[in-house]
């Protein structure tokens, strides 16, 4: 019996020289040297480069419009946010501000409708404990801020004490 003879093909990805059999052909097989550049023939994406830490990864073109498409995960991003963020952005944690965090960590409890929390020294990326007050309303966070208006007993840290 003879020896079946093997086509000389080329690569549809690479465009290197690969061998298959006429058989082989008929059943659909032979554009690809392998499965690897078959599955990165098939991709409809591109690589991108964290704009955070530098490695490259993969988006499917789709997914390439979401505002977080320079950054390789959830964790690139909000790293890049703190340390890139303006002094007038409120720091998040999970998707929430964090000195609303801080204060139901605090308080050991969710804030109540209408409870808003108050940086003392109006620095909105110092969310220390010692730095927030859990007021009651917007109207007397509004008071303590363009009134004189005393809010020594909506400090968080005497609230925990």
């Amino acid at each position: 019996m003879k020896a079946k003879e093997k086509l000389k093909l080329n690569c549809l990805h690479c465009d290197s020289i690969h061998y298959k059999l006429e058989c082989q052909m008929k059943k659909g097989r032979g554009k690809f040297c392998s499965k690897e550049c078959a599955n990165k023939h098939r991709q409809h994406g591109s690589t991108l480069k964290c704009k955070f830490c530098e490695v490259e990864f993969y988006r499917r073109f789709g997914e390439q419009k979401e505002f977080i498409k320079n950054y390789c995960s959830k964790e690139c991003y909000s790293n890049d946010r703190v340390l890139n963020s303006k002094k007038t952005t409120y720091l998040k944690t999970n998707d929430r501000h964090t000195h609303i965090v801080v204060a139901e960590k605090a308080l050991n409890r969710k804030l109540i409708k209408g409870e808003v929390v108050h940086h003392i020294d109006c620095n909105k990326h110092n969310n220390s404990i010692e730095n927030l007050a859990v007021l009651p309303s917007q109207s007397i966070h509004a008071k303590v801020h363009f009134g004189n208006y005393d809010f020594e007993q909506y400090k968080l840290i005497n609230l925990i004490k």
